[in-house]
């Protein structure tokens, strides 16, 4: 049964994601991530002069493309120099990925402040500006982390998220097939209607697609209840304040009894 490496399941995996453009400074302690990307066809590598740089191009390509940006960073100063690119995603919501390298797993001792030649203890040092950040210990949890991951990079209020992987785990041979991947928790909340004269569901999605229009509108009419579909093809900021003036505006409508009800 064939295998690949973490490296190389990483690169395949965005790569299916739709990701077209990747956005790195190659180092030593990268060197793996960076030959796989650069080898992965469909994906294009760009080679910024600097990691914060790496990571606005990657920002800017996620607003363009409704994608995630991916940017790949070496150990120590190479993922120092992204925080400055960071905290830009993170203060302006882009959906960002950055996958920095780091030493040997060896190498890697807790609470100390450098790990090996140029080891940083960089997840410790970005987790206040990121929606999620985690380093890799075991090669088997490549599949689970990165569908987590790209999960938190746009649930809810989107943001950078970041990946550390040790020199080890990014050359190790993994069996895609036994890989175990992430699903996220379903909140079950249940929405009190019997007593409310007046019910309306608002619905929001970027697939500016027909099928789902004319889904929405059998569904409206079996289920007999108003229903809002928004389409979208930009940023959410703006809808998410049009949704607040309106579901505000729609409460000061709504009866006294129904009010109770929300």
């Amino acid at each position: 049964m064939s295998k690949i490496t973490v490296s190389k399941y990483l690169a395949k995996f965005l790569n299916k994601k739709g990701v077209k453009n990747v956005f790195m400074l190659s180092g030593t302690g990268s060197i793996h991530l960076d030959d796989a990307f650069a080898h992965e066809k469909g994906l294009d590598y760009i080679c910024a002069r600097h990691e914060a740089a790496a990571v606005m191009m990657a920002a800017a390509d996620s607003k363009l493309s409704n994608n995630l940006g991916v940017v790949i960073a070496t150990t120590g100063p190479g993922g120092t120099n992204a925080i400055g690119g960071v905290a830009e995603a993170w203060v302006d919501s882009v959906p960002v990925l950055v996958i920095s390298g780091q030493v040997h797993s060896s190498q890697i001792s807790p609470n100390v402040r450098s790990f090996g030649i140029q080891g940083f203890n960089i997840i410790e040092n970005v987790k206040n500006i990121t929606n999620f950040a985690v380093q890799i210990k075991r090669p088997s949890q490549i599949k689970y982390i990165l569908e987590k991951a790209i999960y938190y990079a746009f649930n809810k209020r989107p943001g950078p998220v970041w990946i550390d992987i040790p020199f080890d785990v990014q050359s190790h041979l993994i069996d895609e097939k036994k890989l175990v991947g992430y699903k996220p928790k379903l909140q079950n909340k249940k929405i009190r209607t019997k007593e409310s004269k007046h019910v309306c569901y608002f619905f929001m999605t970027h697939l500016s697609s027909m099928t789902i229009e004319s889904h929405f509108s059998v569904c409206g009419t079996i289920c007999t209840i108003p229903l809002l579909l928004i389409l979208y093809n930009g940023s959410v900021q703006p809808l998410c304040f049009f949704f607040r003036v309106l579901m505000t505006f729609t409460f000061c409508l709504l009866p006294q009894r129904a009010r109770k009800c929300s």
